[in-house]
């Protein structure tokens, strides 16, 4: 069961970074510009995918 708990931690990580690249290259064509409710978006992606694989790897490290 701990293998499904990874896979699925590091699937949501995966596609939350996905979603912000996506989000900021359809805007930066779209408008030429992006705007701050983007970034706020990229930014909130950004950290979750951070929190995901940085409380992974710390937890992992400090288990070891």
């Amino acid at each position: 069961m701990n293998n499904w708990k990874d896979v699925t931690q590091y699937a949501t990580a995966v596609a939350s970074f996905l979603s912000g690249v996506a989000m900021a290259f359809a805007s930066f064509i779209r408008n030429n510009t992006v705007e701050g409710e983007i970034l706020g978006f990229i930014g909130e992606c950004f950290t979750l995918t951070g929190g995901i694989f940085g409380i992974g790897l710390y937890v992992r490290h400090k288990t070891e």
